[in-house]
């Protein structure tokens, strides 16, 4: 049998969860793409991270707004992903239509990757990533990283979520922490 990955691990009856960072057309984060998974879902707020666009070191094209994207090279992740959802809303509010020949890549470490080569001009991850690898970086959203999980199919134990909320938070800031020294 095939082992289940993202959202099907929340379904009813199952113990485990996925996390998420999802903005929605209705404005909110998470909430209604968990309940529209499993009716029951239940969010638990781990931290939020501040999403952006990834430039070259310096940022030699300029780049300040989502607008500025318009004829350059964007890498982006897969639609149904976080970064692809925040790049989507950003350029569309822009108007911006983006080069559909533009690399889409399966992770965030792909999207540095691409910037860091050339391969693209720019392309959404988190600010941690962009430091990470030495990329300039400009501010888009603060997004909400929850973890959903079946609430009352796992009889949803809350001293047993905030320990685990506790706890992702705490390694969060251990390895922000690590980065900077």
């Amino acid at each position: 049998m095939a082992r289940r990955r993202g959202w099907h691990r929340c379904r009813p009856a199952a113990r485990y969860g996925a996390t998420v960072h999802l903005w929605h057309v209705s404005g909110a984060y998470n909430a209604p793409y968990a309940r529209g998974v499993v009716a029951d879902a239940r969010l638990v707020r781990l931290w939020s991270r501040e999403a952006g666009l990834l430039v070259a070191p310096g940022n030699p094209r300029r780049v300040r707004r989502a607008a500025d994207l318009g004829g350059l090279r964007v890498a982006r992740r897969p639609v149904g992903t976080g970064a692809r959802s925040l790049l989507d809303r950003v350029t569309g509010e822009a108007g911006i239509v983006l080069d559909a020949s533009d690399p889409e890549v399966p992770r965030n470490l792909d999207i540095a990757l691409a910037v860091a080569s050339g391969t693209a001009d720019a392309g959404i991850a988190a600010r941690s990533v962009a430091d990470r690898f030495g990329l300039g970086f400009v501010s888009l959203a603060w997004e909400p990283v929850d973890i959903a999980v079946g609430g009352e199919a796992l009889g949803w134990p809350r001293p047993a979520a905030a320990r685990v909320a506790q706890r992702a938070r705490a390694e969060s800031g251990s390895r922000r922490s690590a980065a900077t020294t």
